[in-house]
């Protein structure tokens, strides 16, 4: 199976990117972070998952980017280092929108999400991908 579409079905999820209305140093911030996607899970059900974490933190605060990409994981630390330039600290980063729309453009090119990367993919590979996941599910390996 490629590569990226194993890792991806195994690590499915979203990358966000919130305004939690405060600021530091005088400057705006945000945070940018990734939430993983269970197989049973909608998108809806993962925004509200989203919504539990900051909602008692940050009570007012936008979604200002939610995609969901193939690697949560690798996709975060990808666009961490896309957005280094304006990175305060872990996840918060001065805000700087076009900067922040670029770099969210450039992962979910990269890392589409699976079923953009499926809808690409010719029937003879899909039905490889189909066995070899089945076979991965009997194994309990998912």
């Amino acid at each position: 199976m490629d590569i990226l579409l194993n890792v991806g079905y195994r690590n499915d999820g979203y990358i966000y990117c919130i305004d939690p209305k405060i600021m530091v140093n005088n400057r705006s911030v945000v945070k940018i972070g990734k939430i993983s996607m269970k197989m049973e899970e909608t998108e809806i059900d993962v925004e509200n998952k989203l919504a539990s974490r900051y909602g008692t933190y940050y009570p007012d605060y936008d979604l200002l980017y939610f995609e969901r990409v193939l690697d949560c994981h690798v996709a975060e630390r990808e666009l961490f280092k896309c957005l280094n330039s304006i990175r305060h600290k872990k996840e918060i980063f001065y805000m700087d929108i076009e900067k922040i729309e670029m770099g969210f453009k450039l992962i979910k090119e990269k890392y589409p999400d699976i079923d953009s990367y499926i809808i690409n993919l010719e029937l003879r590979d899909l039905n490889i991908i189909n066995n070899e996941i089945r076979n991965m599910e009997k194994e309990e390996i998912i």
